[in-house]
């Protein structure tokens, strides 16, 4: 039996069809996009707005990433001290909790707090209910949803009588910078989205499983994983031996398609980037691109698993991670 053909009136009718769904369908995704980029915005102004307070009260200077040495991050009372015989040390979540006042804050709402890690104030091993994977010193002290910029407003450095120690690392302590040092507080990330990076799921695993139900307190600004310490040049960017760890790749593995990295900056995945707070208090959605604006950020591959590797600055007048002309020596 032969066919019918689709008359002309029916093929209308089915264009017609298409275009009133896609009408209706249409302004409704884009609806949850727009959602989604404004979700977090609210979080990212109350830090930035709780920093600048901060620096009202101390001199005009941005909150320190630490408050005392790297290794006393642990979880012990406000009146008690740590293995080392030393006060606890601090990160910048906890410093500017008095500011911030609401813990929730700290958490990204497109996420869930599944370790509840901030469900309630921080506990010390002797504290009741103390749960070593939940609301603790250490935890919250790590692990906010928003990651600091650092390394150019609060970098971390090993002291130069440390280097001698069996560990230097366990002496990192944090430089202090001013809100006045900026050259372009409009175009400085002060604050954005993180992730606590990428896990490495087996002993062969170079890259890793991007770990989103944390945060991590710190950001690595792209273009900079070969900040190392030494005598010279004290100063220390964190990486945890996964390939790009240190800085931002985009593209780990040239022969099987591009897949970025951005370490402990979090880029949602349905809106291909996210928002970040700028040192003047305004926030906007950015685009990984645009965050690596100024770098070679699409183009770099890793420099072996164990130094980070990425990006390089190529462009400074685009770079939006910088305080000031102070690029550490290498650009």
């Amino acid at each position: 039996m032969k066919r019918k053909a689709f008359s002309i009136v029916e093929l209308l009718v089915v264009v017609a069809i298409v275009a009133i769904l896609a009408a209706i369908l249409f302004p409704v995704f884009s609806a949850e996009v727009q959602a989604g980029k404004v979700s977090n915005k609210p979080n990212l102004r109350k830090i930035a707005l709780a920093a600048q307070r901060y620096g009202q009260d101390y001199d005009d200077r941005m909150p320190i990433s630490i408050n005392g040495r790297y290794r006393d991050l642990s979880n012990v009372a406000d009146n008690a001290l740590t293995i080392y015989g030393e006060k606890r040390t601090d990160a910048w979540p906890l410093i500017l909790m008095p500011y911030v006042v609401n813990r929730a804050t700290y958490v990204d709402p497109r996420r869930d707090d599944v370790n509840n890690i901030w469900s309630g104030p921080p506990l010390a091993t002797t504290d009741f209910g103390f749960n070593p994977l939940a609301n603790t010193y250490r935890n919250q002290n790590r692990f906010s949803f928003f990651g600091y910029n650092y390394l150019f407003l609060s970098p971390i450095y090993i002291p130069a009588e440390a280097f001698n120690e069996a560990a230097p690392t366990d002496f990192m302590v944090a430089e202090s910078h001013g809100f006045f040092e900026a050259d372009k507080p409009t175009k400085t990330i002060f604050y954005g989205v993180s992730s606590r990076g990428y896990v490495t799921q087996n002993f062969s695993d170079q890259l890793g499983v991007q770990d989103t139900t944390r945060g991590f307190s710190s950001l690595n600004p792209p273009g900079f994983w070969n900040v190392e310490a030494s005598s010279a040049s004290p100063y220390i960017l964190f990486w945890n031996g996964t390939n790009c760890s240190g800085d931002w790749c985009g593209d780990t593995d040239p022969g099987h398609g591009e897949l970025r990295t951005q370490n402990y900056t979090y880029i949602e995945p349905t809106l291909g980037g996210n928002n970040v707070a700028f040192l003047d208090a305004h926030v906007s959605f950015l685009s990984d691109v645009a965050m690596a604006a100024g770098t070679n950020y699409l183009t770099a591959t890793p420099n072996g698993p164990y130094s980070g590797g990425g990006a390089a600055v190529t462009d400074k007048s685009k770079y939006i991670w910088n305080l000031n002309s102070n690029y550490f020596g290498l650009y």
